[in-house]
Parts: C-alpha cells; sequence; structure tokens
C-alpha cells in the first residue's frame, strides 16, 4: 500500500509539471484619471506653440502625430498567466522634422508610466513621471524636483493644476524643466546645456486640443 500511495503521489507531481497549475484570471488595467488629464488625453491634430522666452522670433509648434492605444500583454508567473495594461503613444514633431519627441504612457496594476524621449534643437532628451494609481498622486524619484500649484502663470495667462519637475543631476546634461497643465498638456520647458551652461527657456503662446 505504501508503495503504491509512492507511486501514485509520482505520477501526480508528473501532471501537474506538465500540465501546470490553473491559471489565474487575467486582468486588463486602464491608464487612471489623473495620467489621462495631464498626459495621454489629446489626440492627433493637437498642438501648441512655444516661444523662446529671450528671443521672441523664436517660435516653434509641436505637433501630435501618430497618435494609438491599445493593450500590451505582459505574462506573470505561469507560462499561461498574464494581464493586459493599456498604453498611448503618439509623437510631437516640430517645424524641424529632426525635432521629435516620442511619449509614451503607460500603466500596470498600481502605477502609470509617462515617458518622453527624442530631441529638441540638437539635444537628446528624455524625461518620466510616475504616478500611484490608487493614491491618485505624482511620485517624487531620485534626481527630479517636484512642484505643484493651484494656479502657474505663462505668457499672461493663468493655468491651474500645474505640476513642475525639474532634473536636479549634477553630472546630467542637458538638464530639463518641464511644467504641465491640466487638460493642456505642456505649457513651459527649458533646457540647461553643459557648454557655456547656456538655458533656454520655452513658453506656451497658444494650443490647440483635441480630445
Amino acid at each position: 500500500m505504501k508503495k503504491l500511495n509512492i507511486i501514485l503521489f509520482a505520477v501526480i507531481i508528473i501532471v501537474m509539471n506538465s500540465c501546470g497549475f490553473p491559471c489565474k484570471q487575467t486582468e486588463t488595467y486602464l491608464i487612471s484619471e489623473l495620467s489621462k488629464s495631464y498626459f495621454s488625453f489629446p489626440l492627433e491634430g493637437s498642438y501648441w506653440v512655444f516661444q523662446n522666452s529671450s528671443d521672441t522670433t523664436d517660435i516653434d509648434t509641436l505637433f501630435l502625430t501618430q497618435r494609438e492605444t491599445d493593450y500590451g500583454f505582459q505574462y506573470t508567473e505561469q507560462p499561461c498567466d498574464g494581464d493586459y495594461n493599456e498604453y498611448v503613444r503618439y509623437k510631437l514633431i516640430g517645424k524641424n522634422k529632426e525635432d521629435t519627441i516620442y511619449v509614451s504612457v503607460t500603466t500596470h496594476n498600481n502605477l502609470d508610466f509617462y515617458d518622453m524621449r527624442g530631441s529638441y534643437h540638437n539635444l537628446s532628451l528624455s524625461f518620466f513621471f510616475e504616478i500611484d494609481k490608487h493614491q491618485q498622486t505624482f511620485r517624487a524619484v531620485p534626481d527630479y524636483t517636484l512642484e505643484i500649484f493651484d494656479s502657474y502663470i505663462v505668457s499672461n495667462t493663468v493655468f491651474t493644476n500645474v505640476i513642475k519637475r525639474a532634473s536636479t543631476n549634477l553630472y546630467s546634461y542637458p538638464k530639463v524643466t518641464f511644467c504641465y497643465a491640466k487638460d493642456v498638456g505642456m505649457i513651459e520647458f527649458s533646457i540647461q546645456e553643459e557648454k557655456g551652461n547656456i538655458v533656454k527657456s520655452y513658453l506656451i503662446k497658444d494650443y490647440h486640443i483635441v480630445k
């Protein structure tokens, strides 16, 4: 009898290893309303006009193009387990086609991630936000400051619910600062070059949002 139990246990182990444990229920995670209101709400056709604060003849328009939204599948524990995570991607293109910024907003169970990478005026840019979905707050991260304003004035226009983040790493250039207003998007940004410690600031002059 003892030998039979051992054989039966071995058969069960073999079956479990070959078939695996039951798959858990697949979850679908959506981008939070907070992230949408700052980063992923605009549709194709939206644009933002910026003016160099130190050279008023330097005006550029960033056009939103090639926007896509879908769900990416991410495996979890078992080979058959996984979740679907919503994402939004688009490009911001200036009048100089080489000035192209790639934007993505992705989500997971607890966090949203905003990532922006690209080139602007021959400078490489890299910037990100993390959003706590349960707390509905922007997370503080190393090497970046984070400020939140109820109101913020740019080009004599008052914007509300503004977030401002700046890179502070002493050894990383270019240093960048970005301001975003709820339901508007980016309203101000500055780039500090390593050579000559030159700072160029760009302020929003006009914008058009397609929702």
